[in-house]
């Protein structure tokens, strides 16, 4: 008897239950991951942007609230025209946010199902390699970054079209710009999605892995037409999505020219570089420790968990090992040339993977950081993880292919496979031994030296370990079993995806903490203030740049007094002005915020008053606070002293560049209360302005009014005089001048 017919779709269905079950919590129980730190502007920046939608500026052009403003829309990472990021707009915190991380997940595992399937994989080994890359500790610990994950989980649909638009290509019946419009323009849309998602660097990842796809595709076939015709195909779709995303390119384009990212940055090779020894994490992703602070992790040359991490589940890895049998497949069988060119492609991408994330342990990285044009934009070299992520995800579903295939055709699989299987199973006699004489000896011999002995890491690496061993052994019996024939095919594919998901639940879910869900809505306990007021001031913590250390914490108490000190951005929903800024930093700004805490007191106090410093959330350092039960008291100080956000000054003096214009303001014989410096704009001649001082005050601000995309005030003067408003410079700001009323004589 047959077994029933299913509906194609049944895939998609039981990966959008394994989501379901995955994050059960996060949908039934009121829970949520706690991403880094609850005021982060993973948040942050969406509760802006609700508000501002509610008035008549629909677009917020600029953000006044951090730093002393820059632009929002502009800022990449903002990604307000993103459609995935409208629900955070509209639905409360914590629904917003597991409806964000399950979408991505799920986005994830259906688009490398349907480009496995296209790519003649069955659908045992399809789902395998979707299971994997979806609940993979990789992707896991990347949705902290919401614009780096969500443009990432477009890239095996773009990916899948591209493999079409080459197959119909090659087909006379199919070829041609006509009959290729809609997936052209399909492809078009995927790419803006991507770029539209906030994180560009991810977009070139995706777009260079496809481009060496068109190319090494087009190199097997020998097919030059098919390159060419890629060629024209992608600079349609790249015309498309120009004029789609052109709304974010233009300012952004603008913005990173004055940011941070408009300069070289530091590739960060002694923070991100994959140390070798580090491999062994495939099989025991927590050797080298848990995500978190202080000592939690001690990854070498790696600084954070996320950075270092690529677990696909253990079964996975056992069969790409058997994906070398596809090259000697039968004349004739479908797919098989196919399949042979995506083993030699992804081991391909695989090493390249490998040695680009071995940073500074190859002269590789650093080569292509100082001659390839662009490349020396990019950091953290073990961020290209993500080539062994889709390499391992592909080898691993052509793996279990071949299993599957001797299984169904009953043929005998060759010797070598009897020799691979065999090394397997001296690597679990091996990692058995281990397992039995396992302690702080083995494990810092395992990881040069490096591991912290303590009882709780003792306990959790034994535990790791342990895992380990078991799930190698049950995916060793699922290739056993197929090899002696003691299993059906169907059944044997459906154990493994479980196997592999059951190894992937107990892993994975260890990635990022798990909260009760009303953690994104805690509000500080100090501070409150209308959203306009007369006249506002800057808020300064020393603890501002404290969210970085709340990785892996599981402490709610501890987030609650992250709120009260104010680190990050978390006052901003708040309408108040903080002083610390998130996202792209205009560089301007970073040179004038990093100078407080290193000046002397004195120099420090005068920088503070210049930039409209008012209130210091004063609290104990953050490290004594988190790890060495520290009082959480916070207080908050009053600086009046500071200058006001606007003020009028009848004295001035020039500056030929912005160094010299700071060295002038720290300087004694400069008063910041009656002066200012003047910088001429980049390309401009200065304008000597005559000073034109009187005894009494020049004029003053009477009304200062914030709105999304303009400051609003009233100004008296008593003669020619300059108001100045310490927001950063943009170019876009444009002074305009209106109810002006007639002059009268004094």
């Amino acid at each position: 008897m047959k077994p029933p017919k299913l509906s194609p779709a049944w895939p998609y269905f039981l990966l959008l239950l394994a989501t379901l079950v995955f994050f059960w919590d996060s949908f039934f129980a009121h829970k949520v991951l706690c991403l880094r730190d609850p005021s982060y502007f993973l948040f942050s920046f969406p509760q802006f942007v609700s508000k501002a939608l509610k008035t008549n500026e629909f677009f917020p052009l600029w953000n006044p609230f951090i730093g002393h403003g820059k632009p929002y829309i502009a800022d990449p990472e903002a990604a307000f025209f993103y459609p995935g990021n409208w629900l955070l707009y509209l639905l409360r915190p914590c629904r917003a946010l597991a409806a964000s991380y399950a979408g991505n997940v799920l986005i994830a595992g259906a688009s490398l199902y349907a480009l496995a399937r296209h790519w003649k994989l069955d659908v045992f080994p399809a789902l395998c390699a979707a299971i994997s890359l979806m609940f993979s500790t990789w992707l896991l610990a990347m949705v902290e970054f919401r614009a780096l994950t969500s443009t990432f989980i477009w890239g095996p649909l773009e990916w899948l079209v591209v493999s079409s638009l080459i197959e119909r290509a090659r087909n006379p019946e199919t070829a041609g710009l006509a009959r290729n419009f809609w997936r052209i323009a399909a492809l078009a849309v995927l790419l803006s999605l991507q770029y539209l998602a906030g994180y560009p660097q991810m977009l070139l990842y995706t777009q260079g892995l496809i481009g060496l796809f068109i190319a090494a595709r087009c190199y097997w076939l020998r097919d030059l037409k098919t390159f060419w015709t890629m060629g024209l195909n992608l600079a349609i779709a790249g015309g498309i999505t120009a004029g789609i995303c052109m709304v974010q390119f233009l300012p952004s384009w603008e913005f990173i020219g004055f940011s941070e990212r408009g300069i070289a940055v530091d590739p960060g090779l002694n923070m991100a570089s994959l140390h070798p020894r580090q491999l062994s994490m495939l099989l025991f992703p927590y050797l080298f420790g848990h995500p978190g602070y202080p000592q939690e992790y001690w990854g070498e040359t790696i600084f954070e968990f996320w950075i270092g991490i690529c677990y696909v589940g253990i079964f996975p890895l056992i069969a790409a090992t058997f994906s070398p049998f596809c090259l000697k497949g039968p004349t004739g069988e479908k797919g098989s040339e196919l399949h042979r060119f995506l083993f030699f492609f992804f081991c391909a991408i695989a090493g390249l993977g490998l040695v680009l994330a071995a940073g500074k342990y190859t002269p590789i990285y650093m080569a292509l950081y100082d001659y390839v044009p662009g490349f020396n934009h990019f950091r953290w070299p073990s961020k290209f993880l993500l080539f062994v992520l889709y390499a391992l995800c592909i080898l691993s579903a052509m793996g279990l292919q071949q299993l599957l295939n001797w299984r169904k055709e009953g043929t005998r699989p060759p010797k070598a496979a009897g020799g691979v299987l065999l090394g397997w199973l001296i690597v679990l006699l091996v990692v058995g031994i281990g397992f039995v004489l396992a302690g702080p000896g083995l494990f810092g011999a395992l990881t040069g030296g490096r591991y912290i002995s303590t009882p709780a890491h003792d306990a959790a690496t034994l535990a790791d370990f342990g895992r380990g061993v078991g799930f190698l052994l049950a995916g060793l019996i699922v290739v056993v079993a197929l090899f002696f024939k003691r299993i059906e095919a169907r059944a044997a594919g459906g154990i493994a995806i479980a196997v592999t998901f059951a190894n992937l639940w107990l892993v994975s879910r260890e990635v990022q903490p798990i909260m009760d869900d009303d953690i994104y809505e805690l509000t500080p306990k100090t501070l409150h203030a209308p959203f306009e007021r007369m006249q506002p001031w800057q808020i300064y913590s020393v603890n501002a740049d404290s969210g970085q250390f709340f990785y892996g914490n599981h402490n709610r108490a501890l987030y609650q007094w992250a709120k009260d000190a104010a680190i990050n951005d978390v006052l901003q929903p708040y309408g108040l002005f903080q002083e610390h800024t998130v996202g792209l930093k205009l560089r301007r700004y970073i040179e004038l915020y990093s100078l407080l805490p290193r000046l002397a007191p004195a120099l420090s106090n005068r920088l503070a008053d210049v930039m409209n410093i008012r209130y210091v959330v004063k609290s104990e350092r953050m490290e004594n606070v988190l790890w060495n039960n520290g009082s959480r008291e916070v207080e908050v100080l009053d600086r009046p002293s500071a200058l006001a956000k606007a003020y009028v000054v009848d004295r001035w003096r020039l500056a030929p560049d912005f160094q010299t214009a700071v060295r002038t303001v720290l300087s004694p014989a400069f008063d910041p209360h009656k002066e200012v410096v003047l910088e001429p704009l980049h390309g401009q001649p200065p304008q000597l302005l005559p000073s034109r001082t009187g005894a009494d005050a020049p004029g003053e601000v009477r009304r200062l009014h914030y709105q999304w995309n303009s400051v609003d005030l009233s100004v008296t003067a008593a003669r020619e005089s300059l108001l100045v408003l310490t927001d950063t410079w943009f170019p876009v700001w444009k002074a305009t001048e209106k109810n002006r009323m007639p002059e009268t004589k004094r």
